[in-house]
């Protein structure tokens, strides 16, 4: 009778602390700053730049229709943006040093946000999306964008032109 009593406190215990460490927050990452963005809008900014249309320069019927689909994605969904913020180094590295940013963080990357509860959180998407310098049009695209839900990658990569 003591072993099984033993063994239920033993398990009652082990299952408070695991239960315990799931819902407790990760702690806080001191000092750190990171700049979020909404990806959709930096995507919407970016579609028809000048760096986007010689990115299409020379494409194949199938590439071009794979980089659509992935535009899709990102401008509709909440694919990452990693390629286009990568076409414009100095820009984001001046957006960084501005506001003393560890790194950028597209809103809908949890893992990522989560690697980085605790921090500072400055929103820099307006920033981000004059970066490719859009006309009025795509400015307008790029904030209109962030008042309406994202779709899912699936619905995004069907939709056409």
């Amino acid at each position: 009778m003591k072993y099984y009593l033993l063994s239920a406190i033993v398990i009652g215990i082990t299952l408070h602390t695991a239960c315990t460490r799931a819902i407790t927050p990760a702690p806080a990452v001191e000092g750190k700053r990171i700049g979020v963005y909404d990806s959709r809008s930096v995507a919407v900014a970016f579609a028809g730049s000048e760096k986007h249309e010689a990115s299409l320069r020379g494409l194949d019927a199938t590439a071009m229709r794979e980089k659509q689909a992935l535009m899709h994605e990102q401008g509709f969904s909440t694919a990452p943006v990693d390629d286009i913020l990568a076409l414009y180094p100095g820009e984001v590295a001046a957006l960084k040093a501005k506001h003393n940013l560890d790194a950028l963080v597209s809103k809908w990357d949890k893992p990522a946000l989560d690697q980085y509860a605790g921090t500072t959180q400055i929103d820099v998407t307006d920033e981000l999306i004059e970066i490719p310098k859009p006309n009025d049009g795509q400015r307008k695209s790029a904030q209109e964008i962030k008042k309406i839900k994202p779709i899912s990658r699936e619905q995004a990569r069907t939709l056409k032109d």
